[in-house]
């Protein structure tokens, strides 16, 4: 894959489906998410951390699945 970039999401990630909305939603675009690293809250009010590897073969698909992820609140990491 020629475009990519790993991200991070940060919150209640698991719990509110964000995490799996974003994935969902970037292989639908034709692209690859890969989690690197996801780190748990121990209790229901403490936050999780996903980073994660976005990859695709277009610039166009790159940006639309980096817009999406960054629309449910990821960062570059």
């Amino acid at each position: 894959m020629d475009y990519k970039c790993t991200m991070c999401l940060k919150g209640h990630i698991i719990d509110s489906l964000i995490l799996s909305k974003v994935f969902d939603a970037i292989w639908e675009l034709g692209a690859k998410c890969k989690a690197v690293e996801i780190v748990l809250g121990e209790e229901r009010t403490d936050t999780s951390l996903a980073k994660f590897l976005i990859e695709a073969e277009n610039e166009t698909i790159f940006n639309e699945a980096v817009a999406i992820a960054q629309k449910h609140g990821a960062t570059s990491c």
